[in-house]
């Protein structure tokens, strides 16, 4: 900055109307008491929170959102009645531990997820197998659930329960569709 366009914070705020240009220069600042200071920081933390991202407050739930697309599409050849590719998706930690290929999913890393790559048709087969593939908006909530760390339900329960059962109506309905 040149000198002669500085300006002095006095010189500026006198500009403006019903301010009081003398008593702006005349005071000192004096350092903000330990209190204000932590307001101050509490505040600014605040307002850091709130300028997160969106998505990372509304990551897919694996409970609420990925366990439908599964049921829907997956469950027809990847249970453990028929275990397509040794992979049996009834239960998280069996997902997680994957099939014949490995790990289906990389936690955080969804752009190299197996499941992710044949649901995208750039491994093949494609999946779901023989049918129509997935909608790009079901696929965008498996990516960004993976994305968020490919979570389970809760850290007590991840494994343990079932995510369809085979006594469960849908779950006949899903072996003779044929959905992969």
């Amino acid at each position: 900055m040149r000198a002669e366009s500085r300006i002095s914070f006095c010189e500026r705020i006198a500009s403006i109307p019903g301010c009081a240009h003398g008593e702006t220069e005349s005071r000192s600042l004096q350092p903000l008491p330990d209190v204000t200071r932590k307001r101050a920081l509490l505040a600014a933390i605040g307002v850091a929170l709130l300028a997160l991202p969106a998505e990372a407050a509304s990551a897919p739930s694996f409970s609420a959102d990925v366990v439908p697309i599964l049921q829907k599409n997956c469950l027809g050849c990847h249970s453990s009645a028929a275990k397509m590719g040794g992979l049996v998706m009834e239960k998280f930690d069996l997902l997680m531990k994957g099939g014949a290929h490995g790990p289906p999913i990389i936690p955080g890393k969804s752009g190299e997820s197996r499941l992710v790559l044949m649901l995208e048709g750039k491994v093949q087969p494609r999946m779901p197998f023989g049918t129509d593939p997935l909608p790009e908006a079901d696929i965008a909530i498996i990516k960004e659930w993976i994305d968020a760390g490919g979570l389970g339900r809760s850290a007590g329960d991840a494994g343990s329960r079932p995510l369809l059962q085979a006594n469960d109506s849908n779950f006949a309905s899903h072996l003779h569709k044929g959905d992969g």
